[in-house]
């Protein structure tokens, strides 16, 4: 049984935990989706995100689940995502 390309993401995700100093370089954007689990800005305005907060490290699998499947689920709904 083929994994659907959520679960394929969700597999990604949970393996990415096993190499967080790459995470970062390779597979972070500059600012994602997930940065409002992490973000903290300072009094002087500066934001930069705490690792240890991290949704890819920090989340429980259920909670990253949900995550993965909730932004595919809005992804199809807009349109942005076409059922194949």
């Amino acid at each position: 049984m083929a994994l659907s390309r959520p679960e394929q993401l969700i597999k990604i995700t949970l393996l990415l935990r096993t190499v967080p100093d790459e995470v970062e370089k390779h597979f972070c954007s500059t600012e994602p989706a997930c940065m409002k689990f992490c973000k903290e800005v300072a009094e002087d305005g500066t934001v930069t995100r705490n690792k240890s907060k991290c949704a890819l490290f920090s989340l429980p699998e259920e909670e990253v689940r949900k995550t993965i499947f909730g932004l595919d689920n809005i992804g199809r709904i807009l349109g942005h995502i076409k059922d194949e």
